[in-house]
């Protein structure tokens, strides 16, 4: 969550009437970086004794990769339009990392990556050299009680054009952390670190950050209580535009359980507090944050009919963390799940936006943080959907790639101002195929924040927020056979200054047990009673099942549940039945069959109403035949019939899906994997993916590899790709390797046709 200017990317336009100094900054970071290197090995242990410990410490890697990719477009009417990149891209990596005393790490290295790209054919750009050059260092000092460390390090970046002046932009910072963990006493959490952006002659960007965290939290039994505080300031010099935001958050949280653990008593406490102070002199855009109230996220090939679960890791403020498995957006190129990634933002009331920073920590193999290639991230396509229920969702924007910050690691999606209580993003993933010419292994998004960008002069010079959250839960056994306990559920939240208010309690009985050795039986039911702003709602939720277990290998429940809901004189009522049935038919043979109807009716303020009926299916069998030998079927369909006022006039849909997988490995050395999806819809057009893949190690040492990946893609838009990659470990350790990959990707998009081929020859080297 940040205030400031609109970030900036490398720009021609306002550079190439500038000249640059080319390396003043480059050379002044590096002076710093060996500077540190030689008053920390002055410090460490005897001559001899030091020398061959750090030569020890030393490890690096050089890479040398020539890509070439050449593209045909033919449109309707015959006409084609060729081109052709050649890119040339060389990294060298430098590391030391060496304990100067037992308690004492020194972290330090360089980091240079040079690309040279040169398009030819039709619409062919300018002959173009990146450069990146990145010194760091660490000084770690570890304890049983507490860890420190300070660190610097400074990213440059230059774009050259073929006959403009080169652009560079600078980013220096500076870090400091402790964390400290006494046995029996409150731990504490500090961060500080300045960060300075900047152009070498300061003139487009010139740009201070100044990050405090404080956390100091004490762990008792079942007491947890921390402060949470944030402090941010934002100078920029340009703009003339300077800001600074406090945030403050407390929380208590107390679990216990009492009389031989028959009551259960727990309640959660939270208050959030955030002040933000501008001053401005006018000019130019400035970038407001939008503090949101819950993070939201769920795989889904539907996203205009989905209920994103809670993820309160898209909002917890930490930018390095994966957010869960929700949010990783890349697929395994053999199988995985290639449904689009929804990840959302509640603000719990309608507010003004117009920017989303998706924050995301980027891997290699080995766990390591590397750079997102542009060519890369621009693959991304980014839809914008909106919605006031969390249910149905609007397309606001059609899939657009989004510019990828130079610096930080986050996708900067742009698109035209809208008010809404809800919005997502929704991303498909990339295979990992699409990544084979690059070191990165892992995408995960960490951290989703919005904003409303607006010209300086009409953003507030003061803005308070406060967000209270207060949690009570309480559960009681009445009886331990049968089981049936009490349960005592209520929350109250308020988000000032919209004054915006919700509470909501809970009572319920829950009830459970064996009735014979083959039949169980469970059910619940519970009233609630709640308000939402100025609308009051009631409900009464219940839940019935009765399980039978004839067999070891067989289980058949019958489940029944429904929620009657009553909001603002408003009734919502929801039925279901579902019968569950799961069989093993035989030693490797699995087989499901669940059918289910939902009967659900929604009114509106005028007394209208829309019913619909739902009638489902999911069948489906994993046969094993032979341990290297799976295969895996499934179908769901669904039916649904609305009726009504809102309908207009009955009228039904259909949804169908068919999932078939198999994988074999006939030796050690050679997996085989096939896969096909089938998805069709009323009023929508059937989409047909086809997988096929191979994976060939011809050594059991595996010092030469062979893979080949074939995907073909209906949608009905139709896509292929076919790629064959070849690597050799000259080695025993299997470190250094050289690769060859080509790739061919046909895709068809209406009227339009693009063929693409891309060969990539890799050399890399580890010491």
């Amino acid at each position: 969550m940040r205030i400031g200017p609109r970030s900036k990317p490398l720009s021609l336009r306002k550079h190439a009437s500038r000249a640059t100094v080319p390396t003043e900054a480059a050379l002044r970071g590096t002076l710093r970086v060996l500077l540190w290197v030689v008053l920390c090995s002055m410090v460490a242990e005897p001559a001899p004794a030091r020398g061959q410990g750090i030569i020890e410490g030393f490890s690096g890697d050089v890479e040398t990769q020539y890509n070439l990719f050449t593209s045909k477009t033919t449109e309707g009417s015959g006409t084609t339009r060729k081109t052709q990149v050649n890119n040339l891209i060389n990294t060298v990596n430098l590391r030391l990392n060496y304990d100067l005393l037992p308690t004492l790490n020194l972290n330090t290295g360089v980091a240079y990556q040079s690309n040279i790209s040169d398009p030819a054919g039709d619409e062919a750009g300018v002959r173009t050299e990146l450069t990146r050059l990145r010194p760091y260092v660490w000084m770690t000092l570890r304890d049983t009680t507490y860890t420190g460390a300070v660190g610097y390090d400074l990213q440059r970046q230059s774009l050259k054009p073929s006959g403009l002046p080169e652009v560079t932009l600078n980013q220096e910072s500076l870090n400091a952390n402790l964390n400290w963990n006494p046995t029996g006493l409150p731990s504490l959490q500090f961060l500080l670190r300045r960060t300075n952006t900047y152009d070498d002659e300061r003139s487009s960007q010139d740009k201070t950050e100044d990050y405090v965290f404080v956390k100091p939290e004490y762990v008792y039994g079942g007491l947890d209580v921390y402060y949470a505080g944030t402090y941010l300031k934002t100078d920029d010099k340009v703009l003339n535009f300077d800001s600074t935001q406090w945030s403050h958050e407390g929380r208590l949280l107390y679990s216990k359980n009492f009389l031989d653990n028959r009551i259960a008593f727990t309640t959660d406490n939270r208050v959030r507090f955030t002040e933000i102070n501008t001053t401005t002199a006018g000019q130019g855009e400035v970038s407001a944050p939008v503090i949101p109230v819950a993070g939201l996220s769920a795989p889904s090939n539907i996203p205009q009919n989905v209920t994103l679960a809670p993820n309160p890791n898209l909002i917890d403020g930490n930018l390095t963390a994966a957010a869960g498995p929700d949010s990783v957006l890349v697929i395994p190129a053999l199988g995985g799940d290639t449904r689009p990634r929804n990840l959302g933002l509640d603000f719990l009331a309608p507010v003004e936006l117009n920017r989303l920073d998706v924050w995301v920590r980027v891997t290699d193999s080995s766990g390591s943080v590397v750079t997102l290639p542009q060519n890369i991230a621009s693959l991304y396509l980014w839809e914008i959907y909106t919605s006031t229920d969390n249910i149905n969702w609007s397309r606001f924007r059609l899939g657009q790639s989004a510019p990828f910050g130079p610096f930080d690691p986050r996708f900067e999606i742009d698109f035209p101002s809208v008010r809404t209580r809800y919005i997502k993003v929704v991303v498909s993933p990339l295979s990992e195929t699409a990544l084979a010419t690059t070191t990165v292994n892992q995408i995960s998004v960490t951290e989703i924040q919005a904003s409303v960008t607006a010209p300086a002069q009409s953003v507030s010079s003061s803005l308070n927020q406060t967000f209270q959250n207060y949690t009570l839960d309480l559960k009681a056994i009445l009886f331990r056979t049968p089981s049936l306990y009490y349960n005592f559920n209520g929350y109250y939240f308020q988000f000032d200054p919209s004054g915006q208010q919700r509470y909501n309690i809970s009572n319920g009985l829950y009830f459970n047990h064996q009735l014979t050795s083959v039949f169980t039986t469970s059910a619940n039911a519970s009233v609630e009673f709640g308000s939402e702003g100025d609308q009051t709602r009631t409900a009464l939720l219940y839940y019935a099942a009765l399980t039978a277990i004839p067999f070891k290998t067989l289980t058949n429940s019958l489940v029944f549940n429904g929620n009657n809901e009553f909001i603002g004189g408003r009734t919502n009522m929801t039925n279901g039945v579902v019968l569950y049935n799961t069989a093993q038919l035989y030693k490797g043979i699995d087989a499901i069959l669940n059918l289910g109807a939902n009967f659900i009716t929604n009114e509106v303020d005028d007394g209208r109403s829309l019913d619909r009926r739902e009638l489902y299916m999911n069948v489906g069998a994993g046969i094993t035949p032979h341990p290297n030998l799976t295969m895996n079927l499934y179908y769901t369909g669904k039916l649904t019939y609305f009726t009504g006022d809102l309908a207009g006039r009955s009228s039904d849909a259909t949804e169908n899906r068919l999932d078939f997988t198999l994988s074999f490995t006939p030796v050690r050395t050679l997996f085989l994997f096939a896969g096909v999806n089938v998805a069709s819809a009323t009023r929508q057009d059937t989409a047909v993916q086809q997988t096929y893949g191979l994976n060939w190690a011809p050594f059991p040492d595996g010092s030469l590899q062979f893979s080949f990946y074939f995907v073909d893609n209906y949608y009905p838009d139709r896509s292929r790709i076919i790629q064959p990659t070849l690597r050799w470990y000259p080695g025993l350790k299997r470190r250094s390797y050289f690769e060859f990959s080509y790739q061919y990707n046909d895709t068809e998009t209406g009227s339009q046709q693009i063929e693409s081929q891309t060969f990539t020859a890799t050399l890399k080297i580890f010491f």
